[in-house]
């Protein structure tokens, strides 16, 4: 029996060169698939630390929201007299709401002798 060569257009060599191919894109698809899971592991570490975050900033939004009301109270006492020129409020006005150890004398140190 004569021994049989292959040539480049055989359907052998054509079905290895295939399967080749097919191994190779196989390869790369897996590679990319891992690439797609880190991705996806990424995403959902920061969506975790986002939704962590929620609470602390509504809080710190509460806590804004109180300071800016004090804030505009105090400022509320001030007016304008005739001139434009601002009017300090009398200080028995000042001083009603704190405390005594938080009324101020002044000259930076409160009753209790504190700065």
């Amino acid at each position: 029996m004569p021994v049989r060569r292959w040539t480049r257009s055989s359907p052998v060599l054509r079905g290895s060169t295939a399967w080749g191919e097919i191994t190779a894109a196989t390869g790369e698809q897996s590679q990319g698939i891992g690439q797609v899971n880190l991705a996806v592991a990424e995403l959902d570490s920061v969506t975790q630390q986002n939704a962590a975050m929620v609470p602390q900033t509504a809080a710190a939004a509460a806590s804004l929201q109180q300071e800016s009301q004090r804030l505009a109270e105090t400022v509320g006492a001030f007016t304008l007299d005739d001139t434009g020129g601002a009017r300090r409020p009398a200080l028995s006005h000042r001083l009603g709401s704190l405390a005594p150890s938080q009324q101020w004398n002044g000259y930076g140190v409160n009753r209790d002798g504190q700065r």
